[in-house]
């Protein structure tokens, strides 16, 4: 693989309530996909020999389950989700991702509360796991604001640990 890293943006293209229309507006060069197939393949096709040094995926969730697309209206192909019995929904896909993360790579899911719960904490570890990347999610409701910037937000880590993260702003693409 090449030495030069990519910084990949997902976000879900549903705007259903102005939140994901925001983000829609300033990060144009954004993964936008159907479901969590496509946005795998998608992921793929633009790191292409690059190893991911960032992923951050936008878009509505909830604890355990981060939407990729559907808005709050979606399925499980949408979502990258631990289910009731604590599987990984999604995993056979999310597995092709496994191996393109550089060494000291980010992933994190912007969705609301996503890292929290048992379900979210248990998101968290499968995917940095899978992926053997930092993974963090969000513990508190996400919000974007005129300049679309998202609030400083809680994160869980793999670990268990909280903190708090510096402003995460889509301008930094």
């Amino acid at each position: 693989m090449e030495h030069d890293d990519v910084q990949i943006d997902v976000v879900d293209r549903t705007a259903d309530n102005g939140f994901n229309a925001a983000q829609m507006r300033v990060n144009q060069g954004a993964v936008i996909a159907p479901d969590v197939r496509r946005m795998v393949n998608c992921i793929l096709y633009r790191a292409g020999d690059r190893l991911i040094s960032r992923l951050r995926i936008f878009g509505h969730g909830s604890s355990g389950s981060q939407c990729v697309s559907g808005g709050q209206h979606a399925n499980d192909t949408q979502r990258i989700k631990i289910d009731n019995g604590g599987n990984l929904l999604n995993r056979d896909l999310l597995t092709l991702l496994a191996g393109r993360f550089s060494a000291n790579a980010l992933v994190q899911l912007h969705g609301c509360s996503v890292g929290s719960g048992w379900k979210g904490r248990a998101l968290v570890r499968e995917l940095a796991n899978l992926w053997d990347a930092r993974v963090q999610a969000a513990l508190v409701v996400q919000y974007a604001d005129e300049a679309n910037v998202f609030e400083g937000v809680q994160y869980v880590e793999a670990d268990g640990r909280n903190n708090q993260s510096a402003t995460s702003t889509l301008h930094n693409l």
